[in-house]
């Protein structure tokens, strides 16, 4: 915890101990980010309701990639099912890594 550093913000909390906030410092959001755990742990309602907002707030963007369709597309205004764009898988790939400058990497993103 000391590595974050003192931060007022926290999402979520320890399980079975809900004063146990899990520190978060905006920071930190530009690098990777990880939620873990098992099937029906609830990592999709911790992202969704807490990280999400979290990172929105702190003024970055977010865009996810709903593959069922079910756990966020749902419950955000602005979806768009990747059929609709009448592209091949490929065209859109490449058009995400150039328009993220290929999410950090100094490789092309798609072979």
């Amino acid at each position: 915890m000391a590595n974050l550093g003192s931060t007022p913000n926290s999402i979520g909390y320890y399980k079975d101990h809900p004063n146990w906030k899990v520190p978060i410092n905006p920071d930190y959001i530009c690098y990777h980010m990880g939620v873990f755990a098992s099937t029906g742990a609830g990592k999709s309602l911790l992202t969704r309701h807490q990280i999400i907002p979290f990172i929105r707030s702190a003024g970055y963007d977010v865009l996810i990639f709903d593959w069922k369709g079910s756990d966020y597309a749902t419950h955000f205004p602005n979806t768009l099912d990747i059929s609709d764009l009448g592209l091949d898988d490929d065209v859109v790939v490449d058009y995400l890594c150039s328009a993220m400058d290929n999410f950090g990497y100094y490789g092309t993103c798609h072979g």
